[in-house]
């Protein structure tokens, strides 16, 4: 009797799916069907589950999950939800999580939440100087603390008692003077109606000034310092309106002046002389609220930090429907100053901006809407420029981002998968998601995109809806997540093949189902999500 040679085939390296090629031509160390297994120190095991921490509903309807954030300020943490147009802080005892409604909690009026303005939708958060600046909740929030920590807040930016207000104008000279010598100094607030003028003040017994903008708010509360003397002695007198007619002002009880809220006069019938001559010594704050100016910012929808030389100083946003083209910054290290001056149009208003990515040659990456009509991606970098005055002197100096225009072949389809990916900034457009590399001639700049997921392209395109995908990078791992399943591409394990153009290469990507996640958020080095039906939930070692 003859045996037949026996043949032995070995099957190693276990990687992830390939739902794109042919069963009958799927690579041996991938699976043509597999799902909720990961790699683990180089073995494909099954993943971990979730724990569902809590949920929020009001009146027993589930509150989609928009946003959730962990807030650290010294000694506190704690995590922060937005859960359907409201906002609550979770307060953890023993393992048992209760979330506390804080979306009324300011306890300064003029900045408490709007209910009408909030909106069912996701959102951003962004630290700094201890508070959190939330983004994309149909207005522009901050939490944290105006007493020491005595007690934590949520409130509006716009009007806050600390949002920054600008000095406008300078050197204003009273009405008597014909050559009046004032000059601009900051730009205006978006996101605060109140200036501030400097005024020089004068010898004569009653004299008048005309603000900066011709009229002040009517009935509006007016306050102004003057510096000047009595007698040989420097002085400081506190004047406002605090009286029942606001047309007077006031200095104690004793009525100094008066204001015509239709032409922006001040007038003041007492001595104002300057403790330093030609030195401004009268500084008035006032409301002069320009329509539409707060809505640039507030109704904008997503963001990112960025500044000159790759810094994260300043604030960017965009996503303002009325605006869809435009983006807003805020000043250096002040997320509460966003001047009217700090815009910059990509492109037309037609194709609306869809994304923000940093990379790493400090240039900030605008992706817009897929279109056949422009440019697909905008560039900005940052400078800091030098303005001098008619008589050659320092004015200012300022950080300026022009932009340039390019083109990389897709068009970002979810602003909530765009990520930076040990290095890869990826982007979710119709066919796939795509890294952003720079082009191999040493002489231009332009950026193209290439594949990353060429294993799983065929399941994504199943997906109806791409614009909901949401993605996060958590321990070297890409998850993105779409229709209750997510997908994850692992850093460590790369592929290319003969018929990839320059800069390809592709992850090696696996499959879960039962992962309802609408946001995400590492806390902790943890990795939890939150879902449409309201649940805050983690991935444990429990199950």
């Amino acid at each position: 009797i003859v045996l037949k040679e026996r043949l032995q085939l070995q099957l190693t390296d276990f990687k992830g799916v390939d739902f794109s090629s042919s069963p009958l031509r799927v690579q041996q160390n991938r699976a043509s069907d597999m799902s909720n297994f990961i790699n683990e120190y180089g073995v494909n095991k099954k993943r971990n589950g979730w724990n569902e921490l809590f949920r929020i509903e009001i009146n027993r309807i589930p509150q989609r999950i928009n946003g959730v954030f962990y807030y650290v300020n010294g000694e506190r943490k704690e995590m922060l939800v937005h859960a359907g147009k409201r906002f609550y802080r979770i307060i953890e005892s023993n393992g048992t999580y209760t979330p506390q409604d804080i979306t009324l909690s300011s306890t300064y009026e003029e900045a408490k939440c709007n209910l009408n303005l909030l909106k069912d939708q996701r959102s951003q958060a962004f630290f700094n100087k201890g508070k959190v600046y939330i983004i994309g909740c149909g207005d522009y929030l901050v939490y944290g603390s105006w007493n020491g920590g005595e007690t934590y807040e949520l409130r509006r930016v716009f009007d806050n008692e600390d949002t920054y207000i600008p000095t406008t104008t300078i050197s204003i000279d009273d009405d008597s003077i014909i050559e009046d010598t004032r000059a601009s100094l900051d730009d205006v607030n978006c996101l605060s109606s109140r200036r501030i003028n400097q005024l020089l003040g004068t010898s004569a017994g009653s004299a008048t000034w005309t603000v900066d903008t011709g009229s002040i708010d009517e009935n509006t509360t007016v306050k102004i310092v003057l510096e000047t003397m009595n007698g040989e002695e420097p002085i400081t007198k506190n004047i406002t309106n605090n009286g029942g007619d606001k047309k007077v002002l006031y200095d104690g009880a004793t009525a100094v002046g008066s204001i015509d809220f239709a032409n922006g006069k001040i007038t003041l019938s007492i001595a104002t002389t300057p403790q330093t001559e030609n030195r401004d010594n009268i500084f008035v704050t006032f409301k002069h609220k320009t329509e539409g100016y707060s809505e640039r910012i507030t109704n904008c929808n997503f963001g990112i930090l960025f500044g000159v030389s790759g810094n994260t100083d300043r604030l960017f946003l965009s996503g303002n429907s009325d605006y869809p083209n435009v983006d807003f910054h805020s000043e250096m290290d002040d997320y509460t100053y966003f001047g009217d001056l700090n815009t910059a149009s990509m492109g037309s208003d037609s194709v609306a901006v869809n994304g923000y990515a940093r990379l790493s040659d400090s240039t900030l990456v605008i992706y817009k809407e897929e279109t056949g009509q422009e440019a697909s991606i905008f560039y900005r970098t940052g400078s800091y420029q030098e303005y001098y005055d008619n008589a050659g002197n320092l004015e200012s100096i300022r950080g300026v981002f022009p932009t340039s225009a390019g083109s990389i072949g897709e068009g970002v389809v979810s602003r909530h998968a765009c990520v930076n990916f040990a290095g890869d900034n990826l982007i979710l457009s119709h066919n796939g998601v795509f890294g952003i590399v720079l082009a191999n001639n040493v002489a231009t700049t332009e950026r193209y995109t290439r594949e990353r997921s060429r294993s799983i392209n065929e399941r994504l395109r199943t997906h109806g809806d791409l614009s909901e995908a949401v993605a996060i990078v958590y321990k070297n791992r890409y998850y993105l997540a779409l229709d209750g399943v997510c997908y994850i591409a692992d850093s460590r394990f790369k592929y290319t093949r003969e018929d990839d153009i320059d800069g390809s290469y592709n992850y090696e990507w696996w499959f879960w189902e039962n992962v309802p996640a609408r946001v995400w958020a590492n806390i902790n080095n943890k990795l939890y999500f939150g879902t449409p039906d309201g649940q805050v939930c983690v991935f444990d070692n429990e199950y």
